[in-house]
């Protein structure tokens, strides 16, 4: 077998076993879980209107449900963690969850663009956008938009929300408010103490700025980032790279 496809098979047998973990070891052990505030009456509300919970299906473990987190930063356009939607060729349905409402999509309704598009996944480039048929866009009722900003303009000193779906509050919209702890040299990886689950995976990391609110990085997981020593909550910095990437789709 060549190696290539050798390849192919060891990441597909990875991604199968990963999508029936579930809620199993889900979160990490940096920062406080008792921080956390849910998000009940206040979903339809600016900024939190503008992040959707997306359930992924693929045809090789249809039974199984991805669950992860997505917002909109234009009309019928979502940025979330590229791994959510890996192997996008192989997804049967996606389901998006928003203000008390759902829009089930099928293959024909979107298109999915990776920042990284190659057979091996690279974490430093972990973004992907979903973009909807123009005839469903207006099915998205209520839902608001982020404004993308680099992260260049976030000092260490302020304070960022991470928002998502964590799986341990199933179906909850989870606020987690920190400061960014680490940069690495070319700006591209954020490092913070939020308490993060499985399910928060693509959540948008916010701050609100001149009446706006903007979203400088999208979360990845926890772990040791690429060329960090010691293990950290962290996510992918919106830089100028990703801004032109994201406008060209």
């Amino acid at each position: 077998m060549k190696a290539k496809n050798m390849a192919f098979v060891l990441l597909l047998f990875t991604e199968i076993v990963a999508s029936g973990q579930q809620c199993k070891s889900p979160c990490s052990q940096l920062g406080n879980p008792n921080a956390r505030r849910n998000i009940l009456q206040d979903t339809s509300v600016e900024p939190y209107s503008s992040i959707i919970q997306l359930s992924v299906k693929r045809w090789w473990n249809f039974r199984t449900i991805n669950t992860s987190t997505a917002s909109q930063y234009e009309k019928g356009r979502l940025i979330t963690a590229n791994h959510n939607l890996m192997f996008s060729p192989f997804i049967k349905s996606i389901e998006l969850k928003f203000n008390n409402d759902t829009l089930k999509l099928r293959p024909r309704d979107f298109k999915t663009h990776h920042y990284h598009k190659w057979l091996w996944h690279k974490k430093r480039k972990d973004i992907a956008v979903l973009v909807l048929k123009d005839s469903l866009s207006n099915r998205l009722k209520g839902v608001t938009s982020f404004k993308l900003a680099k992260c260049v303009c976030v000092d260490t000193t302020d304070s960022v929300h991470l928002t998502g779906f964590p799986c341990d509050r199933l179906d909850t919209l989870v606020d987690k408010v920190d400061t960014l702890k680490l940069f690495d040299k070319k700006g591209r990886i954020v490092g913070y103490n939020h308490y993060t689950c499985k399910g928060d995976s693509g959540a948008p990391i916010w701050m609100p700025k001149n009446n706006k609110y903007h979203l400088v990085a999208i979360h990845h997981g926890c772990g040791r980032p690429p060329a960090f020593k010691k293990e950290t909550n962290w996510g992918i910095a919106i830089t100028e790279d990703v801004l032109k990437w994201v406008k060209s789709k």
